[in-house]
Protein backbone atom coordinates (compact mmCIF):
# COMPACT_ATOMS: atom_id res chain seq x y z
CA UNK A 1 0.00 0.00 0.00
CA UNK A 2 1.23 3.29 -1.07
CA UNK A 3 0.79 6.76 1.14
CA UNK A 4 -0.63 9.64 -0.15
CA UNK A 5 1.67 11.87 1.63
CA UNK A 6 5.13 12.68 -0.21
CA UNK A 7 8.01 10.72 0.67
CA UNK A 8 10.15 14.20 0.84
CA UNK A 9 7.21 15.10 3.84
CA UNK A 10 7.19 11.75 5.71
CA UNK A 11 10.79 12.15 6.04
CA UNK A 12 10.58 15.30 7.03
CA UNK A 13 8.73 14.32 9.81
CA UNK A 14 11.12 11.60 10.75
CA UNK A 15 13.85 14.46 10.71
CA UNK A 16 11.87 16.28 13.20
CA UNK A 17 11.08 13.56 15.36
CA UNK A 18 14.97 12.53 15.01
CA UNK A 19 16.28 16.16 15.41
CA UNK A 20 19.49 14.90 13.36
CA UNK A 21 20.33 12.22 10.90
CA UNK A 22 23.68 11.16 9.94
CA UNK A 23 24.11 10.84 5.74
CA UNK A 24 24.09 6.71 6.12
CA UNK A 25 20.74 7.03 8.12
CA UNK A 26 19.37 9.29 6.02
CA UNK A 27 20.08 7.56 2.78
CA UNK A 28 18.91 4.36 3.94
CA UNK A 29 15.45 5.83 5.13
CA UNK A 30 15.30 7.56 2.26
CA UNK A 31 15.41 4.87 -0.12
CA UNK A 32 13.31 2.67 2.15
CA UNK A 33 10.53 5.83 2.61
CA UNK A 34 10.69 6.57 -1.63
CA UNK A 35 10.38 2.82 -2.61
CA UNK A 36 6.82 3.02 -0.84
CA UNK A 37 6.02 6.06 -2.79
CA UNK A 38 3.21 6.55 -4.98
CA UNK A 39 3.66 6.71 -8.51
CA UNK A 40 6.54 9.20 -7.88
CA UNK A 41 9.89 9.47 -10.21
CA UNK A 42 12.40 8.79 -7.90
CA UNK A 43 15.10 11.14 -7.00
CA UNK A 44 17.91 10.70 -5.34
CA UNK A 45 19.33 10.95 -1.37
CA UNK A 46 20.93 14.06 -2.36
CA UNK A 47 18.47 16.05 -4.31
CA UNK A 48 16.01 15.13 -1.93
CA UNK A 49 18.35 16.57 1.24
CA UNK A 50 18.39 19.55 -1.22
CA UNK A 51 14.93 20.10 -1.78
CA UNK A 52 14.37 20.31 1.83
CA UNK A 53 17.42 22.26 2.24
CA UNK A 54 16.04 25.08 -0.09
CA UNK A 55 12.86 25.10 1.22
CA UNK A 56 14.75 25.80 4.69
CA UNK A 57 13.28 22.73 6.00
CA UNK A 58 16.54 21.30 7.31
CA UNK A 59 20.20 22.57 7.93
CA UNK A 60 22.81 20.14 6.60
CA UNK A 61 26.41 20.94 8.00
CA UNK A 62 29.39 18.72 8.54
CA UNK A 63 29.67 17.52 12.53
CA UNK A 64 32.88 15.89 13.66
CA UNK A 65 33.74 14.90 9.89
CA UNK A 66 30.11 13.38 8.93
CA UNK A 67 27.32 15.18 7.36
CA UNK A 68 24.19 15.76 9.09
CA UNK A 69 20.60 16.56 8.63
CA UNK A 70 18.60 18.58 11.09
CA UNK A 71 15.13 19.82 11.05
CA UNK A 72 15.04 23.28 11.24
CA UNK A 73 13.15 25.46 13.82
CA UNK A 74 9.30 25.92 12.76
CA UNK A 75 9.01 29.69 11.09
CA UNK A 76 6.35 31.16 9.36
CA UNK A 77 8.52 33.02 6.61
CA UNK A 78 6.88 36.08 4.58
CA UNK A 79 7.21 36.11 1.33
CA UNK A 80 8.50 39.03 -0.38
CA UNK A 81 5.23 39.74 -2.33
CA UNK A 82 2.65 42.54 -3.04
CA UNK A 83 -0.38 42.26 -2.06
CA UNK A 84 -1.96 40.61 1.29
CA UNK A 85 0.91 39.97 3.41
CA UNK A 86 1.31 35.90 2.89
CA UNK A 87 4.07 33.66 4.61
CA UNK A 88 4.98 29.66 4.16
CA UNK A 89 5.31 27.46 6.78
CA UNK A 90 9.52 25.84 7.01
CA UNK A 91 11.36 24.08 9.32
CA UNK A 92 10.33 20.82 10.90
CA UNK A 93 6.81 19.35 10.42
CA UNK A 94 4.89 16.60 12.54
CA UNK A 95 1.91 14.97 11.57
CA UNK A 96 -0.04 17.72 13.73
CA UNK A 97 1.26 20.33 12.28
CA UNK A 98 -0.85 20.93 9.21
CA UNK A 99 -4.07 20.86 12.32
CA UNK A 100 -2.48 22.79 14.41
CA UNK A 101 -1.81 25.44 11.71
CA UNK A 102 -5.63 24.82 10.68
CA UNK A 103 -6.70 26.02 14.17
CA UNK A 104 -4.70 29.06 14.60
CA UNK A 105 -6.07 30.59 10.88
CA UNK A 106 -9.79 29.71 12.05
CA UNK A 107 -9.08 31.75 15.62
CA UNK A 108 -7.34 34.32 14.12
CA UNK A 109 -9.68 35.54 10.75
CA UNK A 110 -6.60 34.22 8.18
CA UNK A 111 -6.31 31.68 5.61
CA UNK A 112 -4.76 28.86 4.92
CA UNK A 113 -3.68 27.57 1.35
CA UNK A 114 -2.23 24.67 0.46
CA UNK A 115 -0.12 23.82 -2.78
CA UNK A 116 0.13 19.98 -2.89
CA UNK A 117 3.34 18.44 -4.11
CA UNK A 118 3.79 18.10 -7.82
CA UNK A 119 5.58 16.11 -10.03
CA UNK A 120 7.21 18.92 -11.78
CA UNK A 121 8.55 20.17 -8.94
CA UNK A 122 9.65 16.37 -7.94
CA UNK A 123 7.19 15.91 -5.58
CA UNK A 124 8.95 18.32 -2.18
CA UNK A 125 6.78 18.43 0.73
CA UNK A 126 3.20 20.11 0.33
CA UNK A 127 3.46 23.99 1.14
CA UNK A 128 1.40 25.81 3.53
CA UNK A 129 0.84 29.44 3.00
CA UNK A 130 -1.06 31.67 5.46
CA UNK A 131 -2.70 34.64 3.82
CA UNK A 132 -3.72 37.50 6.11
CA UNK A 133 -5.06 41.44 5.96
CA UNK A 134 -2.48 42.64 7.78
CA UNK A 135 1.00 41.56 8.95
CA UNK A 136 -0.17 41.92 12.64
CA UNK A 137 -2.56 38.85 11.81
CA UNK A 138 0.22 36.54 10.70
CA UNK A 139 2.08 37.31 13.87
CA UNK A 140 -0.57 36.42 15.97
CA UNK A 141 -1.33 33.20 13.73
CA UNK A 142 1.81 31.72 14.54
CA UNK A 143 2.46 32.53 17.95
CA UNK A 144 -1.30 30.48 18.24
CA UNK A 145 0.59 27.77 16.31
CA UNK A 146 3.25 27.54 18.52
CA UNK A 147 5.54 28.43 15.88
CA UNK A 148 8.33 31.18 14.80
CA UNK A 149 7.32 34.58 12.83
CA UNK A 150 9.73 36.04 10.56
CA UNK A 151 8.16 39.49 9.35
CA UNK A 152 11.21 40.57 7.23
CA UNK A 153 11.43 38.33 4.64
CA UNK A 154 14.02 35.64 4.97
CA UNK A 155 14.58 35.47 1.32
CA UNK A 156 15.33 39.75 1.51
CA UNK A 157 17.48 39.06 4.53
CA UNK A 158 19.82 35.97 3.36
CA UNK A 159 20.26 37.68 -0.24
CA UNK A 160 21.65 40.32 1.56
CA UNK A 161 23.49 38.94 4.24
CA UNK A 162 25.56 35.87 1.70
CA UNK A 163 28.76 37.18 0.84
CA UNK A 164 29.55 37.07 -2.79
CA UNK A 165 31.71 34.47 -5.04
CA UNK A 166 35.05 37.75 -4.64
CA UNK A 167 34.39 37.17 -0.58
CA UNK A 168 34.45 33.57 -0.66
CA UNK A 169 37.78 33.26 -3.02
CA UNK A 170 39.29 35.98 -0.26
CA UNK A 171 38.50 33.30 2.67
CA UNK A 172 39.78 30.11 1.45
CA UNK A 173 43.45 29.11 2.26
CA UNK A 174 45.72 28.80 -0.94
CA UNK A 175 48.55 26.87 -1.19
CA UNK A 176 51.44 26.98 -3.00
CA UNK A 177 52.73 23.67 -4.45
CA UNK A 178 52.54 20.99 -7.66
CA UNK A 179 49.30 18.82 -8.72
CA UNK A 180 48.17 16.16 -6.71
CA UNK A 181 49.48 12.93 -8.47
CA UNK A 182 46.30 11.41 -8.23
CA UNK A 183 43.31 10.31 -10.27
CA UNK A 184 41.32 13.13 -11.09
CA UNK A 185 38.25 14.43 -13.32
CA UNK A 186 38.59 18.62 -14.59
CA UNK A 187 35.26 20.82 -14.89
CA UNK A 188 35.14 22.12 -18.58
CA UNK A 189 34.49 25.68 -17.72
CA UNK A 190 32.34 26.00 -21.28
CA UNK A 191 30.43 22.77 -20.97
CA UNK A 192 30.39 22.90 -17.02
CA UNK A 193 31.27 19.25 -17.36
CA UNK A 194 33.96 16.96 -15.95
CA UNK A 195 36.24 15.51 -17.61
CA UNK A 196 38.99 13.07 -17.69
CA UNK A 197 41.16 14.92 -19.90
CA UNK A 198 42.46 18.54 -18.74
CA UNK A 199 40.90 21.07 -20.52
CA UNK A 200 43.14 22.97 -22.22
CA UNK A 201 41.18 26.86 -21.70
CA UNK A 202 44.03 28.35 -19.97
CA UNK A 203 43.68 30.00 -16.71
CA UNK A 204 41.94 28.71 -13.60
CA UNK A 205 40.96 25.75 -13.22
CA UNK A 206 38.65 23.21 -11.61
CA UNK A 207 39.57 19.39 -10.49
CA UNK A 208 37.76 16.87 -8.55
CA UNK A 209 40.50 14.32 -7.21
CA UNK A 210 39.94 10.86 -5.90
CA UNK A 211 41.93 9.46 -3.43
CA UNK A 212 42.26 5.78 -2.64
CA UNK A 213 41.55 5.81 1.24
CA UNK A 214 39.46 9.27 1.28
CA UNK A 215 36.37 11.11 0.31
CA UNK A 216 36.60 12.89 -3.37
CA UNK A 217 37.66 16.47 -2.78
CA UNK A 218 37.56 19.52 -5.27
CA UNK A 219 40.48 22.08 -5.98
CA UNK A 220 40.87 25.26 -7.54
CA UNK A 221 44.13 26.42 -9.19
CA UNK A 222 45.31 29.23 -10.40
CA UNK A 223 48.85 28.98 -11.78
CA UNK A 224 50.88 27.89 -8.92
CA UNK A 225 48.60 28.38 -6.13
CA UNK A 226 45.58 25.76 -5.27
CA UNK A 227 42.72 25.60 -2.59
CA UNK A 228 40.44 22.77 -1.61
CA UNK A 229 37.04 24.15 -2.16
CA UNK A 230 32.97 23.58 -2.06
CA UNK A 231 32.09 22.23 -5.39
CA UNK A 232 29.15 24.48 -6.09
CA UNK A 233 30.97 28.01 -4.83
CA UNK A 234 34.24 26.66 -6.99
CA UNK A 235 32.07 26.18 -9.92
CA UNK A 236 30.86 29.80 -9.75
CA UNK A 237 34.41 31.20 -8.57
CA UNK A 238 35.55 29.11 -12.40
CA UNK A 239 32.78 30.95 -14.27
CA UNK A 240 33.59 34.40 -12.72
CA UNK A 241 37.25 33.92 -13.49
CA UNK A 242 36.23 32.71 -17.50
CA UNK A 243 33.65 35.40 -17.51
CA UNK A 244 30.75 32.46 -18.15
CA UNK A 245 27.42 33.18 -17.25
CA UNK A 246 24.94 29.95 -17.18
CA UNK A 247 22.20 31.61 -15.10
CA UNK A 248 18.65 32.60 -17.24
CA UNK A 249 16.48 35.16 -16.30
CA UNK A 250 13.22 35.35 -17.77
CA UNK A 251 12.39 39.01 -16.23
CA UNK A 252 8.39 38.78 -17.88
CA UNK A 253 7.32 35.97 -15.45
CA UNK A 254 10.21 36.55 -13.01
CA UNK A 255 11.55 33.09 -13.46
CA UNK A 256 15.48 31.73 -12.55
CA UNK A 257 16.79 29.23 -14.11
CA UNK A 258 19.94 27.24 -12.90
CA UNK A 259 21.60 24.11 -14.87
CA UNK A 260 22.01 21.17 -13.27
CA UNK A 261 25.86 21.38 -13.82
CA UNK A 262 26.02 24.58 -11.57
CA UNK A 263 23.83 23.62 -8.85
CA UNK A 264 23.58 27.31 -6.79
CA UNK A 265 25.88 27.26 -3.03
CA UNK A 266 23.18 26.14 -0.93
CA UNK A 267 21.83 29.25 0.72
CA UNK A 268 21.23 30.99 -2.34
CA UNK A 269 18.93 28.13 -3.60
CA UNK A 270 17.67 28.86 -0.61
CA UNK A 271 16.74 32.58 -1.30
CA UNK A 272 15.57 31.81 -4.31
CA UNK A 273 12.98 28.94 -3.03
CA UNK A 274 11.77 31.56 -0.43
CA UNK A 275 10.77 34.36 -3.00
CA UNK A 276 8.15 31.67 -3.61
CA UNK A 277 7.88 29.40 -0.74
CA UNK A 278 8.16 26.65 -3.74
CA UNK A 279 10.78 24.20 -4.11
CA UNK A 280 12.20 24.43 -8.00
CA UNK A 281 10.79 23.07 -10.71
CA UNK A 282 12.39 20.46 -13.33
CA UNK A 283 12.49 21.48 -16.92
CA UNK A 284 14.45 19.06 -19.18
CA UNK A 285 16.74 19.90 -21.88
CA UNK A 286 14.49 18.90 -24.76
CA UNK A 287 11.55 20.90 -23.39
CA UNK A 288 13.66 24.38 -22.78
CA UNK A 289 14.69 24.59 -26.55
CA UNK A 290 17.72 26.38 -25.44
CA UNK A 291 20.81 25.78 -27.76
CA UNK A 292 22.85 25.89 -24.39
CA UNK A 293 25.61 23.20 -23.40
CA UNK A 294 23.96 21.98 -20.54
CA UNK A 295 23.06 17.96 -21.06
CA UNK A 296 20.51 17.34 -18.78
CA UNK A 297 17.95 20.16 -17.52
CA UNK A 298 17.74 23.58 -15.87
CA UNK A 299 16.04 23.92 -11.73
CA UNK A 300 13.17 26.97 -12.26
CA UNK A 301 12.75 29.34 -9.24
CA UNK A 302 9.78 31.16 -9.61
CA UNK A 303 8.11 34.51 -8.39
CA UNK A 304 11.61 36.01 -7.94
CA UNK A 305 11.64 39.76 -7.41
CA UNK A 306 13.81 41.74 -9.89
CA UNK A 307 15.72 43.37 -6.61
CA UNK A 308 16.63 39.85 -5.87
CA UNK A 309 17.44 38.24 -8.51
CA UNK A 310 19.79 41.63 -9.23
CA UNK A 311 21.88 40.65 -5.66
CA UNK A 312 22.07 37.01 -6.64
CA UNK A 313 23.54 37.60 -10.12
CA UNK A 314 25.55 40.19 -8.77
CA UNK A 315 26.92 38.28 -5.94
CA UNK A 316 27.41 35.40 -7.94
CA UNK A 317 29.26 37.04 -10.66
CA UNK A 318 27.01 36.46 -13.69
CA UNK A 319 25.24 38.19 -16.12
CA UNK A 320 22.09 36.10 -16.70
CA UNK A 321 21.75 34.96 -20.41
CA UNK A 322 17.74 36.56 -21.17
CA UNK A 323 15.88 33.37 -22.73
CA UNK A 324 11.94 32.28 -21.93
CA UNK A 325 10.55 29.34 -20.51
CA UNK A 326 8.68 27.70 -22.63
CA UNK A 327 4.69 28.56 -22.72
CA UNK A 328 3.47 25.13 -21.98
CA UNK A 329 6.21 24.72 -19.18
CA UNK A 330 4.32 27.87 -17.56
CA UNK A 331 0.89 26.36 -17.54
CA UNK A 332 1.97 23.14 -16.55
CA UNK A 333 3.51 24.96 -13.37
CA UNK A 334 0.45 27.35 -12.74
CA UNK A 335 -2.05 23.67 -13.31
CA UNK A 336 -1.94 22.87 -9.19
CA UNK A 337 -4.45 25.66 -7.54
CA UNK A 338 -4.43 25.78 -3.39
CA UNK A 339 -6.79 23.40 -1.58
Amino acid sequence: MTSEIPSLELMLHVITARGMLGWRTWREAYEAVAENADGVDAISPSQGSRILDNLAHVEVAIVSGDLKLAAAPAVMARLPRAGLPTAVLCGGRSPQTERKLREATIAHSTRLLTIPSAPERRRPPRSFFVEAEDVAHLARTAQAAGIQFAEVPPAWALANSIGSVESYLSSIIWRHEPTPNLPASEVDPVTLLLSCNRVESGGWRLTKYFPRRLPPYFELRDAGRASRVDRDWGMYALMWAHGRNCLIHDARYKIVAVPSGAPLPRLFGRVLSLCSGLAPAWLPKNSAGWKLPEPNGYHIYTNVPDTIGEIVFSKLGQSPLPLHVPTEFLRLLHSHRPI
